[in-house]
């Protein structure tokens, strides 16, 4: 990429990199991010997260790993995270998830909704609770999309009473099931089947 003695800056790599990521062209991509690493051009954060995104939407995980090693960023270990659980390489998912408190980086809702949203593709309902209550213990708090996937991991496995109990909570801070759930929750309404006692929840929560 050097020509006329003029070596290209980390915003210049960045910027091509990031446009052949978005092209579909990660072999060149990967090939410059390999130049600017040989040039002596630290990465920096934006140069990895779009490389490593194209990467794991592709699903070269091995690549991706790689270059993961580079930086330690949460927003690094957002998209390797949330590769692997797509992947349904969970174990490798909740591997990278403990590493980051060993390096001193500090989870944000995104990684834990991530991981959790991956437990419950698994069905490790318990495992994903946890890791719920255990949000607030190091300063990140769920939001609306963190409450709703694992309402639906509930309500998908046939669990209503755990699903119903996280809906008071979320509701309690101000957020509401979305449109699936709520889908979901009318379909229990109409069902003959359903407990009596979660049918009275419904009638009294379920206004609209």
């Amino acid at each position: 990429m050097s020509c006329k003695g003029v070596t290209p800056n980390v915003v210049t790599y960045n910027t091509v990199i990031d446009n052949l990521c978005k092209d579909s062209r990660l072999h060149q991509a990967l090939h410059l991010f390999d130049e600017m690493r040989a040039q002596g051009v630290r990465p920096i954060v934006v140069s990895c997260a779009c490389l490593l995104d194209g990467l794991c939407k592709k699903g070269k995980l091995n690549e991706a790993i790689k270059i993961f090693t580079e930086l330690d960023d949460i927003v690094v270990y957002n998209i390797i995270i949330d590769g692997l659980c797509e992947a349904g390489k969970l174990e490798d998912a909740t591997n990278i998830f403990s590493k980051q408190f060993s390096r001193g980086l500090q989870s944000d809702c995104k990684t834990d909704t991530t991981l959790i949203k991956g437990l419950c593709k698994k069905g490790k309902l318990t495992q994903a609770r946890q890791l719920l209550g255990k949000m607030e213990q190091h300063g990140c708090y769920p939001n609306d999309v963190t409450y709703n996937i694992l309402i639906r991991g509930f309500l998908c496995n046939n669990e209503v009473t755990p699903a119903l109990h996280l809906i008071d909570v979320m509701t309690g801070r101000g957020f509401s099931p979305d449109a699936d759930n709520t889908s979901s929750l009318r379909d229990l309404l109409s069902n003959e089947q359903t407990e009596k006692s979660v049918k009275e929840w419904l009638q009294t929560n379920m206004k609209h």
